[in-house]
């Protein structure tokens, strides 16, 4: 039995000098997808100044990330559609097509 750990041993010993005496480095996770940069610490603006934007939509927007008048007027229409989708407020009863531009007339 010891003869298998003997070799064993030498195998180890083999593969460390394949890397050119070197340690093995060490293996690291892949960097995570960054998300937008949203600022987080941002004392959040009243959203419901925007006309169209009840509670209900202000709270879904703040809660993906939106939480100024300058974040709302920087996105994109159709990812407002996805987080109110998400939230359960359809276009149909929620447009928010106007939203960006009604928030760069408030900031």
């Amino acid at each position: 039995m010891w003869q298998y750990g003997a070799l064993f041993v030498l195998w180890l010993l083999s593969r460390a000098g394949q890397n050119g005496g070197q340690a093995a480095q060490p293996v690291t996770a892949p960097k995570a997808k960054t998300e937008p940069s949203y600022e987080k610490d941002a004392k959040p603006d009243d959203l419901t100044r925007i006309r169209g934007i009840g509670k209900k939509s202000a709270l879904a927007l703040q809660r993906n990330g939106i939480r100024t008048l300058a974040q709302l007027a920087d996105a994109d229409v159709d990812h407002l559609r996805a987080i109110l989708e998400r939230e359960g407020l359809p276009s149909e009863i929620v447009d928010p097509s106007e939203w960006p531009a009604r928030a760069k007339e408030a900031a």
